[in-house]
């Protein structure tokens, strides 16, 4: 006879706690580890474990228009707005967090969302209901008599934007960091500098040019003159 599968509450749950303890313990090591990883490595541990919250804080209620990992700045503003965050988010500090004033940031968002899970009441909690991110822009739009569609429209264009910063500051760190991109740079600065040189070759060639042709016309307009003295005499 087959068995038939369920999953309960109770299992949900002890395995959000389950997954709790491990994020914790992986947020600690980062915050213990953080100064011996490159500025890429450490934005792929981030990325990471904002992928394993997206995993988990569906059960709190919090939704995310972006599930590609690709785009973990966007996935933690969702669900900072989502909760109503009290605090600052500085996203260029989400975008390149390998300095202490950044990391300390980051952590600091990282620790909140996993309180959440944790069902703490740290500093800057929401006791406030959670409202889903499409409830949130309607909320503005009517305060602000804005369309629901614009606003939408806005916030859509402010989450490309995030994610364009984030590919730009991903091949800078690219850039950077691979020994084959130097090499690149330095033939892309050669061939420029040889470009600079054919330009300047061709402006000294072509203000010669010009030098010859205003001296010609010099000697014509002399021609003439003398051709009139002559002229009179007759």
């Amino acid at each position: 006879k087959a068995i038939k599968l369920t999953t309960s509450k109770r299992k949900l749950d002890f395995k959000t706690e389950l997954g709790t303890d491990l994020l914790r313990r992986e947020l600690e090591k980062i915050g213990k580890e953080w100064r011996k990883k490159t500025g890429y490595q450490l934005r792929q541990l981030i990325s990471d474990f904002v992928k394993q919250l997206v995993r988990l804080l569906p059960f709190n209620g919090i939704t995310f228009s972006h599930l590609s990992r690709d785009c973990y700045v966007q996935q933690m503003v969702e669900a900072l707005q989502q909760l109503q965050y009290t605090k600052k988010v500085n996203k260029s500090w989400l975008q390149t967090p390998n300095s202490t004033q950044a990391i300390a940031h980051v952590l600091e968002l990282l620790n909140f969302l996993l309180d959440v899970l944790e069902h703490r009441k740290g500093e800057g909690m929401c006791v406030l209901p959670v409202v889903s991110e499409k409830q949130r822009i309607e909320q503005l739009a009517s305060a602000s008599g804005t369309s629901y569609d614009v606003m939408s429209l806005q916030q859509k264009f402010e989450n490309i934007k995030i994610e364009k910063e984030s590919l730009n500051n991903y091949r800078e760190s690219l850039k950077s960091e691979s020994p084959v991109s130097k090499d690149m740079d330095k033939v892309t600065e050669r061939d420029g500098n040889q470009d600079f040189a054919r330009l300047q070759d061709f402006q000294k060639e072509t203000l010669h040019e010009l030098q010859l042709q205003r001296l010609r016309l010099q000697e014509f307009s002399e021609l003439v003159s003398l051709a009139k003295i002559k002229l009179k005499r007759c």
